[in-house]
């Protein structure tokens, strides 16, 4: 019991935010309903789930994009519906999600770890990176295999990565985010603290490029 209880820690923080798989969703939703503490802690962390908005200004430049958006969907769908079913099969490709450009969006310097006094690691994401919509992870072993790929090893996890998943429509559709985006962060616990993870990365799976955000005692 103690090791499946280890293994849904780890996942509990990409459970509360809705980013794991749906079979680790399945595994997880039925531990807790059985086990208290747990299900305790899962209760925990939604309160904990914070999303910092330092800047009034960057606030409501966020709030007009979000309803510009919101205006182009509903007026693509209007139009669908005047249109072939060609045209909405191509409009759903247009959404479909991809990995975010590394270099386009600036990662290197609007995705970052940070560890707070308790030990918990946070996923930090400013500027073009809050326009992502998916936080994708995987679990890296010892020997640098990623979940779901031959010769991954379970028992000898060290680390977890995360990557950030864009609609593809943002291709069409570029943001104008000036310096005051520096201001507004979203933060997401990746780690929790007394987890036996020991790395964070963030991996361009376009590249197969793995970049350390965090390690422990680092």
């Amino acid at each position: 019991m103690q090791k499946n209880c280890d293994l849904i820690k780890d996942l509990l923080p990409l459970y509360a935010d809705e980013v794991c798989s749906e079979e680790s969703r399945k595994a997880v939703a039925e531990h807790i309903s059985g086990c208290s503490t747990c299900r305790s802690m899962l209760e925990k962390m939604n309160k904990q789930l914070v999303v910092n908005v330092n800047n009034d200004i960057g606030t409501l430049k966020r709030i007009k994009r979000r309803l510009w958006i919101e205006r182009i969907v509903i007026g693509l769908i209007a139009a669908g519906v005047l249109i072939t079913g060609g045209w909405l099969g191509g409009f759903y490709v247009f959404n479909t999600e991809q990995t975010m450009d590394y270099e386009k969006y600036n990662l290197a310097e609007n995705v970052y770890a940070e560890e707070d006094a308790e030990g918990n690691v946070w996923l930090v994401k400013q500027g073009l990176a809050i326009e992502s919509w998916l936080i994708y992870p995987t679990i890296r072993d010892k020997n640098g295999c990623h979940s779901g790929e031959e010769g991954f090893n379970m028992e000898e996890k060290t680390g977890i990565m995360i990557t950030l998943k864009e609609r593809k429509s943002n291709d069409f559709v570029m943001f104008n985010i000036d310096s005051d985006s520096r201001f507004c962060q979203e933060r997401t616990m990746i780690i929790e603290a007394g987890s036996e993870l020991t790395e964070f990365y963030y991996y361009d799976d376009t590249t197969d490029t793995e970049y350390l955000l965090w390690k422990k005692g680092e």
